[in-house]
Order: structure tokens, then sequence, then C-alpha cells
């Protein structure tokens, strides 16, 4: 497990798969490259790859974003919310473990199948009220990965369930989906606001 005020780092160079034998990444980055993506594809696709097409492994992505990940190609350094969809000569990739508060959750139509829609939320509270929150989803835009920019005006309020609840309402009411077989536009906005809720609890 990460260790207080470390930074947890992997060369973009690695499979997917080292991430997942790593004991000491977070559990938010290894759960989704465990439940979703088969042992043979993390063993054959790089970390580089997921960052310039994060639609190869879109809740991975939006977990990192949601713990603040960064890249570096060794002379400048961006977060990954900046730095996706774009190829880029990046060397490293870095999560800090910063005293945020994590959690995400899903919906799909089987426990190992891509999720429907998935979100990860990450919260800095102290004292009670809202210091920091970032949110990223997937299945809610024609984008593999979503990162909704309503939830900053709540930063500075008391952390309850009403702020939950507001932020959760203003992401689905921001998000843009695209029906298809597996779910509608309605269903996929409306699991945007409970997924977003239930992700960001963990901070209460």
């Amino acid at each position: 497990m990460m260790q207080p005020n470390t930074t947890w780092e992997i060369s973009l160079q690695s499979p997917l798969q080292a991430v997942v034998e790593d004991a000491s990444a977070p559990e938010l980055l290894t759960f989704p490259l465990r439940q979703f993506i088969p042992w043979q594809v993390r063993n054959e696709t790089e970390v580089a790859q997921v960052v310039a097409a994060p639609q190869l492994a879109a809740p991975w992505v939006a977990a990192l974003i949601a713990l603040g990940a960064e890249v570096s190609d060794g002379e400048r350094t961006l977060p990954l919310a900046e730095a996706m969809y774009r190829r880029h000569p990046w060397q490293t990739l870095r999560v800090p473990n910063d005293g945020w508060t994590a959690g995400s959750d899903y919906v799909a139509r089987a426990p190992t199948d891509e999720p429907i829609v998935y979100a990860a939320a990450a919260v800095w509270v102290d004292e009670g009220v809202l210091r920091g929150i970032r949110v990223a989803l997937t299945g809610v835009s024609r984008l593999a990965v979503y990162v909704p920019e309503s939830p900053a005006r709540w930063v500075g309020q008391p952390f309850n369930d009403e702020t939950i609840q507001a932020i959760a309402q203003a992401v689905a009411e921001e998000v843009r989906p695209h029906g298809d077989f597996r779910g509608s536009e309605e269903y996929r906005r409306a699991m945007a606001e409970v997924l977003t809720r239930r992700a960001m609890k963990v901070g209460k």
C-alpha cells in the first residue's frame, strides 16, 4: 500500500499488468484493470498507449484522473486530465498520495463486462469543508473519459449530503451521453448522477 506523503509511479513503457502486480499501487487503480481488462490484453498494452488512447482502458484512466495522476517527460509535468489524448513521449506516470479520499462505482450488464457508466471521484475535506474535488466518468460522452467542470463550484462549501447531491445533479446535467443498445441517453445520465454520488460518499 502507498505510504502517506509518497508518490506512486511507473514507466509509461510498462505493461498494464505491471500495475496489477505492484503491491504498492492504489486499489482504486488495480481494481478496474483486474475487473475489466483481460490478462492477455494487460500484458500486451503499455501504459503509454492508454494515455494516448484512453478508450483502451477508460475506467482505469478515470480512476487515475480522480487520484490526481500526472505524466512527465523528464522536463515538464502535466496533469493526466490535460495530457490524455495527446501523442507525446511521456516517460513517467505519477500518482501522489496527497491525503485525498477517493472512491468509484459502476454499472454493467455483468460484473466483468465493460461498464456502461463508471464514475471515480476524489475529495479533499478539511474540518467538514470541501477543499478540493476531482471527478471523472466513462460512458457519458463521445470522449472515452469525461472530466466535468461543475463540481469545482462547490469547493469551499460544507461537505454534507446536500452538497454531494447537488454536485451529482450538476454532473448529470453537464454530461452529454449518447444512447446505444446497452443504455439509453436517459439511463446513462441517471447513472452519472447515482454513481458520482456513491463515489463521493467515501469522503464523508
